[in-house]
């Protein structure tokens, strides 16, 4: 459980300190600590086992993530950030499951397990999203269909394989 609540810290710092080193490089100071503001409130309440609120500061995260790259700071910040929101969210949820048991044997390996398909999926985010920003490809409708057909399929596979193994 304690390795579960470092890499959530992690996260939340990464996700924090790339939003707010983003705004301030824009000249939005403001903004910048609201990040640090929202980025400690969901610290103080995943902290003291709060359920609920992860979900509603996960979207408040990804908005301000969306409108940076709206306004032109740095993507490649936004990005980062987005992807550690995104990990720190699962992670605060995966916590608030163990709680709910009312032990949980450490030796099967579940946390480990976890941490490691976060860890694969979040870089495989990154440099997909790395990909799409620094490439500059035109693709007409149809291609843009069809590779929005094969992602939708191939997510299908990959949620259909994580279910197999976990049974």
């Amino acid at each position: 459980m304690r390795r579960i609540q470092l890499f959530f810290t992690i996260h939340l710092l990464t996700a924090v300190a790339a939003l707010a080193l983003s705004y301030a490089l824009g000249g939005r100071l403001q903004w910048a600590f609201g990040a640090i503001l929202v980025g400690g409130l969901w610290y103080t309440a995943q902290f003291r086992g709060a359920q609920g609120i992860e979900t509603i500061l996960f979207f408040v995260f990804a908005l301000a993530a969306a409108a940076g790259f709206w306004i032109g700071l740095p993507p490649v910040g936004m990005l980062l950030a987005l992807v550690a929101t995104l990990g720190a969210w699962d992670l605060d949820h995966f916590s608030q499951r163990l709680r709910l048991v009312e032990r949980v044997v450490l030796d099967t390996g579940l946390g480990n397990n976890h941490l490691r398909r976060l860890l694969l999926i979040e870089l495989l985010g990154l440099l997909a999203g790395l990909a799409g920003l620094t490439s500059s490809l035109y693709l007409t409708f149809w291609m843009q269909l069809l590779l929005v057909i094969l992602a939708v399929y191939g997510i299908s596979r990959l949620i259909l394989f994580i279910k197999n193994e976990l049974k």
